[in-house]
């Protein structure tokens, strides 16, 4: 018996030691130095598993990018240090998830995540990113943190030599939360927050500091740019050419140790033998998504949505006439478009939907009787594209819906005015408009998403006839054609204005053009 007894027990542990060791991920995509720590040290390569109890650690002017078990990519910045505490994820012969566990420990660096299946379950307690000064738990999919320890540097010359010691973390989709000894905070997306030490509360951001885009240490000189037949692709095509020619690179300027602004690569192009072009990963993640700004008085919210490309419909003049909300089909049913408009500089569409009701699937409709639906789409749009990081623009109104409310009534907007700082990853946002025999006056500042081409804001000073009166918040995305100075476009956003008492709601849509370059 006591024979039989240890033969259990043996085999017990020699199943529990198989399982801290399981296969739980494959590198997608190496690029510079990087290796992997088990705990004896090697070379990490595309196409290599990944082990609970793995240590992967990347070089200056390096990455990796990795697929897990649950479908999760994580794509893991230069300079980091990420452990895998644990990562468990079964399921039923019906694909149900039967067990999940998700225990990351970034020791050093960052990363970016789109998460997988287990955060995508009802016990979203099993997933969780441990740093030294908070814990990330997950309320979404998509988002980015930085642990900076003396290591990290803003991308353009500034007065500071370094970004403050502290955990950066932002939200592209979904929502996180980060937790520590003082309490927690909830960033959605567009958010983003620092928690300086273990003992700090965690605090929101108007932005993410430029850093989160660049290098974590000061760029050597004496480094040298890796060669392109040493470069790993990360895409999936089968590339005959032993030699990949790159035709075009995505550059930024980082200062070295000597102080001097050095140009790196963060994306490089390559053609493959049948001249396929293949993007090499720049860290950012394409979700192949579609966005869409949209404004509705009754939501009390502007949003953006994301779609898969074919959920958008058009009529025969380009005007959207139905997208996905919430995985439920909107359809414009027996409303009309107005006010639409068409930018060929930026690529921007636009209009309002007006005088009936929409349509679903669901059999759920939206009363637009006293109300307008106001959109924003840009059919060029690729959220995967990244922004300038540094830099300042104005722009000039090129395109608008008229203002509407909930009471029926149809204003007309006076002017407006945005523009982005992209070293700060900030904007703002200033409106005047008449409607319902009254003036409105926003101002608004907001972010910039973290390595999305999208952001959001709210309007701190909302005046009605003079006196403060009201709040607001705004909604958009910048367009993927860019000027000679490297400068997007254009920008389409949606606004959402209302009263203090909250019984008049303003909604429209913006289109801004004419981009300046704003002097330092």
């Amino acid at each position: 018996m006591r024979y039989f007894i240890f033969i259990i027990s043996l085999i017990i542990s020699i199943l529990m030691s198989f399982n801290a060791r399981a296969n739980v991920g494959t590198v997608l995509f190496a690029i510079g130095k990087t290796s992997v720590e088990r705990p004896l040290v090697s070379v990490l390569k595309k196409g290599d598993i990944v082990l609970v109890g793995d240590t992967i650690v990347t070089g200056d002017k390096s990455r990796v990018q990795l697929k897990m078990s649950d479908g999760a990519r994580l794509s893991i910045r230069p300079n980091s240090k990420l452990n895998i505490e644990n990562y468990l994820f079964t399921k039923s012969s019906s694909g149900a998830a039967t067990a999940s566990t998700s225990a990351l420990n970034l020791l050093k660096g960052g990363f970016r995540t789109i998460t997988g299946a287990i955060s995508s379950g009802q016990n979203k307690s099993g997933y969780k990113v441990k740093t030294a000064v908070a814990t990330i738990g997950i309320r979404g999919t998509d988002y980015s943190v930085l642990l900076c320890q003396s290591d990290c540097q803003p991308l353009e010359a500034s007065t500071k030599t370094q970004i403050d010691n502290g955990l950066y973390a932002g939200v592209s989709q979904g929502a996180i939360v980060l937790l520590n000894k003082a309490g927690e905070l909830q960033l959605n997306v567009s958010e983003s927050g620092y928690v300086a030490s273990i003992d700090t509360l965690p605090i929101k951001l108007l932005g993410p500091p430029s850093s989160l885009f660049g290098q974590t240490v000061p760029v050597k000189e004496s480094q040298t740019k890796e060669e392109p037949e040493n470069v790993t692709l990360l895409s999936e095509v089968k590339v005959s050419s032993p030699k990949p020619m790159v035709t075009k690179a995505n550059t930024a300027i980082a200062k070295n140790e000597q102080g001097f602004e050095e140009e790196v690569i963060i994306s490089q192009v390559v053609t493959d033998s049948s001249g396929n072009e293949i993007i090499i990963d720049n860290g950012i993640i394409d979700t192949k998504n579609k966005s869409l700004a949209i404004s509705l008085a009754s939501q009390n919210t502007t949003q953006l949505i994301f779609n898969d490309p074919d959920s958008l419909t058009f009529d025969n003049q380009s005007n959207l006439t139905g997208f996905i909300l919430n995985q439920q089909a909107v359809n414009i049913g027996t409303a009309q478009n107005l006010n639409t408009g068409f930018d060929s500089v930026t690529g921007f569409r636009w209009g309002r939907w007006s005088n009936g009701f929409t349509s679903s699937v669901s059999g759920d409709s939206i009363d637009l009787s006293d109300q307008s639906l106001h959109w924003v789409n840009n059919d060029s749009f690729n959220s995967s594209i990244a922004l300038p990081q540094s830099g300042q623009a104005q722009y000039a109104l090129t395109g608008n819906t008229d203002p509407t409310n909930n009471l029926g009534n149809t204003g007309i907007l006076g002017t407006a005015d945005f523009s982005a700082n992209f070293t700060n990853q900030t904007v703002s946002s200033r409106i005047l408009l008449g409607i319902n025999n009254q003036v409105w006056h926003a101002n608004g500042t907001g972010s910039i998403a973290l390595g999305l081409n999208q952001f959001n804001g709210n309007y701190n000073s909302v005046l009605i006839d003079g006196s403060e009166d009201g709040s607001g918040s705004f909604s958009g995305f910048f367009s993927n054609m860019f000027n000679d100075l490297q400068i997007p476009e254009g920008a389409g956003m949606t606004y959402y204005l209302q009263n203090n008492s909250g019984t008049q709601q303003v909604t429209g849509s913006l289109i801004f053009g004419k981009a300046l370059q704003v002097p330092r």
